[in-house]
Order: C-alpha cells, then sequence, then structure tokens
C-alpha cells in the first residue's frame, strides 16, 4: 500500500478528523451545556480582562484559565459561539498529529503512524467533547506533544518547547499532575532497566513537578485544606458519583475508549516490555501506568482517564501494525496484504468510528427557544434575580440571561452541594407551594425556570403548584417556561 509524503498524510488524517468533529458541533445551533461555563468566562474575559471566578455563581469557581485566555482572543474577531464551536476542535484535531509523530518515531512504520493519527481521532469519549468545549481539547494533545518533546529532549529546541509547553498546560488543566506523575515513573522505571536517558530528562521533570505543584495549590488550597484528599473526588453528589467515577462496567470504559485500541495498545504493552526494553516505549506506558493505577483508586473522572489511555493506546497501535508488517512480508500472506489493511480499516471504523460518531449525538442540548428564554431574563428581570434552573442549566443563566444560578456542575468549592441538588429537584417535583416557597426563599429566588428537557428529566408536565395563581406568575412561554414567584416566608 503506496502512502503520500508523511507530512501530507498527517495533514490529511488532521482535515478528516476535524471535518467530523465540525459536522458534529454545527449539527446543532447550540452548544452543548458544559460549553456555557466557557462562554460565560469568554464574555467575562472580554468585557473585564478576567474571568468570572466568584460573581454570579452559586459558590466560588476556581479553576485554571488558560484555556479561557485562549478562546477570548479568537472571540475578539469571531463571534463567541462560532469560536466555542470551531477552535476547540481545531485544538483536538492536532492529537492527530501528535500521536502520528510519536508513532511514527517509535515504530519506524509509515503505515503503522497513519493507523495510529486514525484511531487517534476517532477515541470515542473524545470526540463526544466535540460541541462541549472541554479545557481537554487542548490538554491532551498539548499532554502528549509534551511527550514527544521528552524523547527529543536532548536536542535544545525541544528542550525549551518542552518547559514552555509545560508552563502553558500547567494553568490549562490539572491533567499536569499526571504528566509529573508519569514522567516521575518513567525515570523510576528507567532506572531499574537500566536505560539509557538524557541528563535533563531529571531536571526537566523536577521543575515542572515543583512548578505544576505550586500553581494547582494556589488554585485549589481551600478544597484541599478543606477537604483534603476527598478534593480529587470534586465534591460531586452522590447520585452523580457513578456517571463520573464509576469505571465498574469494563466493556463500556473500553469501547468509550476505543475497543480495538485498547485490545490491541494492552496487547502491544505486554509484549514490548518483555521483549525490547526501549526508552520510547517506556516513556509511553507510563501515562498508560499511572492512569491504570489512578482508576484504580477511582480519583481520575472517565471522561479525562479514558480520553488519554485512548491516545496513549493509539500510539501503541502503530507498533502492533510495524509487526503485522513484518509477519506479513515474510509469509505467503505478503500477496493479500491489501486485503489485510483494508479489515484493519473496517475494523477501526466499528470499533472506534461508528461509536463516536454514536456517543456524540447521545449527549442533550439545550433547545435555540431555551437559549433565547434565558436571553429573555437578561433583557426583562432585575440584575440582582437569582434563577432556579435545572443542574445542567445552570451555566446557561450565567452565560446567558447573565443572572446568578443556584447550582450548576461545578462542585468543588461548594459546602452544600447535596442539600441543593435535592433542593432543586423538590422545587421542579413537588405539588405543594407550601414546600417551594420556603425554598424559594431559602436562597432568595424569584424566577423558576422551566425547559422541555427539564420537564423531561423530572418527568414532570408542568409545576404543579404554579397554579396557585396568588403566588405565581407565568411571564414568558414561548417554548422554555419561566414563572415569578409572588410569595415569600417572612423571617
Amino acid at each position: 500500500m503506496k502512502l503520500p509524503k508523511k507530512s501530507a498524510t498527517a495533514g490529511i488524517l488532521f482535515s478528516l478528523v476535524l471535518a467530523f468533529r465540525l459536522l458534529i458541533a454545527f449539527r446543532t445551533p447550540t452548544l452543548d451545556y458544559e460549553a456555557y461555563f466557557h462562554l460565560a468566562q469568554i464574555h467575562s474575559i472580554l468585557d473585564t480582562g478576567t474571568p468570572i471566578f466568584t460573581d454570579l455563581w452559586y459558590a466560588p469557581h476556581y479553576f485554571f484559565p488558560g484555556f479561557d485566555y485562549v478562546l477570548s482572543f479568537f472571540a475578539l474577531f469571531m463571534d463567541p459561539v462560532i469560536v466555542l464551536k470551531i477552535v476547540p476542535n481545531v485544538m483536538a484535531a492536532t492529537l492527530v498529529l501528535v500521536v502520528f509523530a510519536l508513532s511514527l518515531r517509535i515504530s519506524k512504520n509509515a503505515l503503522g503512524a497513519t493507523f495510529s493519527g486514525l484511531l487517534a481521532g476517532f477515541v470515542p469519549i473524545f470526540v463526544a467533547s466535540a460541541n462541549s468545549a472541554s479545557p481537554l481539547t487542548m490538554a491532551i494533545p498539548l499532554l502528549f506533544f509534551l511527550i514527544y518533546c521528552f524523547l527529543r529532549i536532548n536536542e535544545k529546541t525541544f528542550a525549551y518547547t518542552f518547559l514552555v509547553s509545560a508552563v502553558v498546560l500547567a494553568v490549562t488543566h490539572p491533567i499536569a499532575l499526571l504528566l509529573v506523575a508519569s514522567l516521575s515513573l518513567y525515570l523510576g522505571l528507567s532506572k531499574l532497566e537500566r536505560l539509557q536517558r538524557y541528563p535533563q530528562e531529571f531536571e526537566v521533570t523536577f521543575f515542572i513537578g515543583l512548578l505544576t505543584t505550586w500553581i494547582t495549590f494556589l488554585v485549589f488550597k481551600k478544597p484541599l485544606l478543606s477537604q483534603g484528599i476527598a478534593a480529587v473526588w470534586q465534591n460531586v453528589p452522590t447520585e452523580l458519583f457513578p456517571s463520573r467515577f464509576d469505571y465498574s462496567n469494563i466493556l463500556e470504559a473500553l469501547t468509550a475508549a476505543g475497543l480495538l485500541g485498547a485490545l490491541v495498545g494492552l496487547w502491544v504493552i505486554y509484549r514490548l516490555v518483555l521483549r525490547q526494553r526501549k526508552r520510547e516505549i517506556y516513556l509511553v506506558i507510563s501515562p498508560v501506568l499511572t492512569l491504570l493505577a489512578f482508576i484504580s483508586l477511582g480519583v481520575t473522572d472517565k471522561t479525562t482517564a479514558l480520553s488519554i489511555l485512548g491516545g496513549a493506546f493509539a500510539i501503541l497501535f502503530g507498533s502492533y501494525v510495524a509487526i503485522i508488517s513484518r509477519y506479513v512480508r515474510k509469509t505467503n500472506f505478503v500477496r493479500y496484504r491489501s486485503l489485510v489493511y483494508l479489515a484493519i480499516l473496517t475494523l477501526i471504523l466499528l470499533a472506534h468510528v461508528m461509536p463516536s460518531w454514536y456517543m456524540a449525538h447521545s449527549s442533550e442540548y439545550p433547545s435555540p427557544e431555551d437559549v433565547e428564554g434565558m436571553r429573555w431574563i437578561g433583557r426583562s428581570l432585575p440584575q440582582d434575580a437569582i434563577i432556579v434552573a435545572s443542574l445542567n442549566e445552570g451555566y446557561m443563566v450565567v452565560a446567558e440571561a447573565r443572572r446568578q444560578n443556584i447550582l450548576d456542575p461545578f462542585f468543588l468549592f461548594a459546602s452544600d452541594v447535596e442539600e441543593r441538588f435535592n433542593d432543586i429537584e423538590t422545587m421542579y417535583t413537588t405539588p405543594f407551594e407550601t414546600e417551594v416557597i420556603p425554598l424559594l426563599t431559602k436562597y432568595d429566588a424569584d424566577y423558576v425556570f422551566v425547559s422541555q428537557n427539564t420537564a423531561d428529566d423530572f418527568e414532570i408536565e408542568r409545576l404543579q403548584y404554579a397554579s396557585n395563581k396568588k403566588c405565581f406568575s407565568l411571564l414568558y412561554n414561548q417554548g422554555p417556561l419561566i414563572y415569578e414567584s409572588l410569595c415569600e416566608v417572612s423571617s
């Protein structure tokens, strides 16, 4: 099978994956619910120069702002919603280029690198972020780029590039800590196996370890001091914990990471660790081993862990193709090698591309009417209004309505998450205004937003207690319903 020049091959793969992700992103005019957090940050950065850490949120939201500053730069030239659909997907598609380069350097096989790049572009759980503007779309390609730079750390250009990129990752996402742990494991394994190492390896690992730990402590000092090790579970409510941290369904987890890549990757690790004690192999498998340890301890959320594992397994897949290619050339199968490669391509389609499409389409999105309803709140209700909305819609309240919410999916700095979570359910499901009015008074909230998605999630057709016209007034009914509370419990 003849291939174009390597750079052209990588470019074709990048374009294919980017087109696939943009097709998903633009299939709906709205964003994924998670993306509205970043829309709120873009608005704030463009208006004031700083993100929203405290104002409007129900509790302080401290986070790494690097990703949002990058998006805000592009929002100077484009509509912020378009930025959130395009820029993160361009970043995510660069994973293909990094994995292609890593696989080519390790396997020395251009065809293997091509298949690796293809697998990396269709990690199902990572493709599912195509419309959510997740910081992982920037952080994961950057993580693997740092591994590539570390492979060539003896070259001055790559040493400096590594240091600069490590600083960028440290202010973008907590997976910078994973990089430090992985490189530390690599240094330990390479010492045990007496592998050849460059003297710069320990120095740069020590430097980024100190830098990342310091930055992380600055940002997350309060929850780390108040919650201790429990902070790694992000203060997630009990009811939501399985969806974020439960790996008990192994087949589901492997499918989300890319079933073919995962199975082949695990086999390659077993084979190469036993037979080839190469620096490059140990450097790639160190993040895998580190993540498997984190998963066993339940300290890494599924989206992050499985997205990174999918990328690492994709790199190792190139070595598998190289092994297959050598075997085919030595046997009578050489005349059928095109069929062998076609079979691999078919398996990638079945185990990666199709699940990616399915997972991306299984996400729930707000309707354009919901967005317009939030904007109506921004135009029509008092600036100090506090809005009751579902958990998913909490970010939208701040981003589109520019009003304060009472809960959203950022739980880390809140002390009463479970209570708020249960209170919101009560406010949507109870038929009794005697239950709702004290809760609205408790949160100083005067308005309740009811979208069709919220009604479906809580299995209700309407707010039963809103039939009491003395205490509740319907202000808006152009899709979502917006009620005003006219009663309160006096102190």
